[in-house]
């Protein structure tokens, strides 16, 4: 009997374990570094289910197991493991095939590649994806939503009925071990540093981003950011297939959607649309304006009418930890963003907001500068509060923008600082430009302990 390898017993190493067990034709053996209280309980309900199927499945948990890989004809890789992983390097030797449980789950459903959404990009995905699905679901039609956000795609494959649209989350682990999955409409929102302590350069990771549409036909569509430099240039070299449709906050397009006279307008087949006017929206949507554009040039492609369209934007309540208005405290305006793991989303809110902001950047580095974030710096800071593992970093390599600036180790104790060196009028942003792995287990556990602190210290 083959041998199916699963790395990772994560949720979407999970979904796969059971989406093989559901096959019958694998042997499965399943890996997790982590020997956790979840993990434990994941592996409860694998065996549970190997037994009731009569499937053979052999689990190692936790570090220095020495499985057996001497049947292994493919690893399920979840998107938290590296591809350099030791059991993955021993057994691609061997001539094993490595994929991503997005490749995987697709397998299942290649006749239904049309219906699959996949958006992808640095920063917005989740608000992007989670809004056209709101859209979606405003015009009546049967959505799956997951991807990296919510449920895997082997979840998908293990349900019973049909659906309209496939709308998955994408990020750029799961575009790493992909062969076939294809898209029907792809849509890649921006693309700056990130992840680079896992993938090496700009360039490998602009590249992982653009194979989203590696099986592309000629009447599927790829929408793209025209104001976005590195996603410009790369769709020059890239020769898609696709029928392309642009967005643009900067200027019109020929194809796509994009702002006149404050109006977001969509022109697709020479006829146009105007969605919603930008002074209508709040300033959560307006700090969202191209993740909107996105989803609303999608939907419009999916011919989704206009006032559904506008009515879902109205309507939409924005996830937490993205520029996310805390509140007025003492006549100081709070904001939390512990979303923002990488410069280019710290960029983003710094010029959303105007001039004496003190900012909390810090965590863990991926292995990127904070250079590119002088010019904003000198325009808007007026205090720096670097805190945790990237503290040294972020000083460094911001040190020459002429503001005041402290190094702090602990989360808690920064966040104390900045309330306290504030004064009326000031703004108090939680930005980090890093993960948050340092001292949370995510960037959500950061986001809660911030908006706990400033409400400690705010009523005070």
């Amino acid at each position: 009997m083959r041998s199916l390898l699963i790395m990772g017993l994560g949720k979407s190493g999970l979904y796969a374990a059971l989406l093989g067990i559901a096959d019958g034709r694998y042997h499965l053996v399943i890996c997790d570094d982590k020997n956790n209280e979840t993990i434990m309980r994941r592996k409860e309900i694998v065996v549970k289910e190997a037994l009731k199927r009569r499937v053979p499945v052999s689990i190692y948990i936790g570090e220095n197991m020495i499985p057996d890989f001497s049947n292994v004809e493919m690893a399920v890789v979840s998107p938290g493991v590296s591809l350099a992983h030791p059991y993955l390097t021993f057994i691609k030797q061997k001539g094993a095939e490595i994929i991503s449980e997005l490749e995987f789950a697709y397998r299942y459903i290649r006749d239904e590649r049309d219906k699959i959404i996949g958006i992808t990009g640095t920063n917005g995905k989740t608000t992007t994806v989670l809004l056209l699905s709101h859209i979606l679901k405003g015009g009546k039609r049967k959505i799956f939503t997951g991807g990296n956000i919510g449920d895997p795609l082997s979840k998908y494959v293990l349900q019973e009925g049909l659906v309209d649209h496939i709308v998955l989350e994408i990020s750029s682990f799961q575009l790493e071990a992909i062969r076939y999955f294809s898209v029907g409409l792809g849509a890649i929102l921006n693309i700056d540093e990130d992840h680079l302590d896992r993938h090496g350069s700009l360039n490998e990771y602009a590249s992982l981003k653009f194979r989203i549409f590696k099986n592309a036909h000629d009447t599927d569509w790829a929408v793209l950011n025209k104001d976005d430099r590195i996603i410009s240039h790369r769709y020059r070299i890239e020769n898609l297939p696709s029928n392309v449709a642009w967005f643009s906050v900067g200027s019109e397009v020929p194809l796509g959607a994009y702002m006149d006279k404050g109006w977001l307008k969509v022109k697709l087949s020479g006829a146009e649309r105007a969605i919603v006017n930008y002074s209508n929206l709040s300033d959560e949507a307006k700090f969202n304006l191209e993740n909107i554009m996105a989803a609303a040039l999608i939907a419009s492609i999916l011919d989704i009418p206009s006032e559904t369209i506008r009515k879902a934007i109205n309507t939409f309540r924005f996830p937490p930890h993205r520029m996310e208005y805390v509140g007025e405290y003492a006549h100081r305006k709070v904001y939390n963003d512990s979303k923002a793991t990488n410069p280019h989303a710290v960029k983003k809110a710094l010029s959303f907001l105007h001039e004496k902001v003190i900012l909390i950047m810090g965590g863990y580095g991926k292995n990127f500068s904070f250079s590119s974030l002088k010019p904003v710096v000198e325009r808007k800071v007026k205090i720096l509060i670097a805190y945790g593992e990237a503290a040294d970093k972020i000083i460094e390599d911001l040190k020459d923008c002429g503001i005041t600036m402290y190094k702090i180790w602990k989360f808690e104790d920064a966040v104390r600082m900045a309330w306290s060196l504030s004064t009326e009028g000031d703004t108090i942003l939680l930005s980090p430009g890093c993960a948050s792995y340092d001292q949370f287990k995510s960037y959500e556990e950061r986001g809660e302990r911030f908006k706990e602190l400033i409400l400690e210290f705010g009523v005070q």
